[in-house]
């Protein structure tokens, strides 16, 4: 089976999982972009497939490298690699001829998790580097939203349904008896992620999918909610199980909602904490 069409297929795989079972799916795959959210979305989708668990991932080389041996009988996880050629080019600067780095394509490698391997005792670092006895605030949030020159305003309701929205040039969020500080801090991200995805200047980018627009926001502020350190509970469904969406679309709103997420965290990461803006 070639390259393209096994990507398809698990792509298909993981969208039936999310209509069958969305909140334990969706759980699963927000969890290893957590953990690998370095990594691209169509890995992340290989990942989540083959073994969601994972926690650090070599190639059997690389784990002989660092002491360890993938334990016999061992499946491996495809996940795609790029394919790197040196050329010799012309400088147009100096005309001399230098040897220069280009992406020639992908391909799929076998990588290992190190579950799947024994000898040398090994540290699993936490790629992002969270403090978890110190997460984020509303009220620390709100103050660098407002540095990134985003406002954000609050309204007092005593409607429990309102919780937020955005035009793409402010932000407000409905405060009303019994709304918590961290409810408001996830209608935060929700309204940023559509600050980021869906609008550009201050103008919705082209015909907005609204159901779509929702599930992309949704999981962007769960996934950048949990990269933080907030505590929320289990994931919310909902919005997925509105969503009748083919498994290119699905997938499509997951790569975005990690992008959002990625923008929002470059806002809101604790002070000296820059790998959560890689």
């Amino acid at each position: 089976m070639k390259s393209k069409e096994r990507f398809a297929q698990l792509t298909r795989r993981l969208a039936r999982l999310l209509k069958k079972a969305p909140g334990p799916t969706l759980k699963a795959y927000l969890e290893v972009m957590r953990r690998f959210h370095r990594y691209s979305p169509a890995n992340l989708v290989l990942i989540a497939i083959q073994r969601p668990d994972a926690t650090l991932l070599k190639g059997y080389r690389g784990w002989q490298e660092l002491g360890r041996q993938v334990r016999k009988g061992e499946k491996g996880i495809r996940i795609w690699a790029p394919i790197r050629r040196r050329e010799t080019r012309e400088d147009p600067l100096t005309g001399e001829e230098v040897e220069v780095e280009t992406l020639a394509g992908f391909r799929l490698v076998t990588v290992f998790d190190i579950a799947q391997t024994e000898g040398k005792p090994l540290a699993i670092p936490d790629p992002l580097e969270i403090r978890a006895e110190s997460p984020l605030s509303l009220e620390e949030a709100l103050r660098r939203v407002e540095a990134a020159g985003i406002p954000v305003h609050l309204e007092a309701s005593p409607d429990p349904g309102l919780g937020g929205w955005t035009d793409g040039q402010k932000i407000v969020l409905t405060r009303h008896p019994g709304r918590s500080n961290t409810a408001l801090l996830k209608t935060l991200m929700h309204e940023l992620a559509h600050y980021y995805l869906h609008f550009k200047d201050g103008k919705p980018v082209g015909e907005i999918d609204e159901r779509r627009a929702e599930v992309e926001a949704e999981l962007a502020a769960y996934l950048g909610m949990n990269l933080l350190g907030v505590e929320t509970g289990e994931v919310s469904a909902d919005y997925l199980k509105t969503y009748a969406a083919e498994p290119k679309e699905l997938y499509e709103a997951l790569a975005r909602a990690g992008k959002a997420a990625r923008k929002i965290l470059k806002i809101l990461k604790p002070a000296g904490q820059e790998a959560l803006a890689a």
